[in-house]
């Protein structure tokens, strides 16, 4: 994880920049210290590239925080998981038949 942070300082990648200031690289004792808002986590950057936040939580948690990005007037979302294919799955059965697309 240390030699994927150094990689992470040297990009040019404003929010990673600002991931990076965030947790400055250190894992801290509790998980939910990196949470940034309900259910709005940003341990992600700790370990891949990218200015990346995952919304956690049950179905009806993730739903609630994608319908508040929806509110706010954003239309077009990426959603991806760990581990992809089993996320994937669990996406497409608990997620997206109610987001009314």
């Amino acid at each position: 994880m240390r030699h994927t942070q150094a990689l992470l300082r040297g990009t040019d990648s404003v929010g990673q920049q600002r991931m990076l200031k965030f947790h400055n690289g250190r894992i801290p004792d509790d998980a939910r210290e990196l949470e940034i808002y309900p259910d709005l986590w940003a341990g992600l950057s700790l370990v891949r590239p990218g200015p990346g936040t995952a919304i956690v939580g049950s179905p009806q948690t993730v739903l609630a925080r994608i319908q508040e990005y929806r509110d706010a007037g954003i239309s077009t979302f990426i959603f991806s998981g760990i581990p992809l294919l089993e996320e994937a799955y669990r996406v497409a059965e608990l997620i997206l038949p109610h987001l009314n697309l």
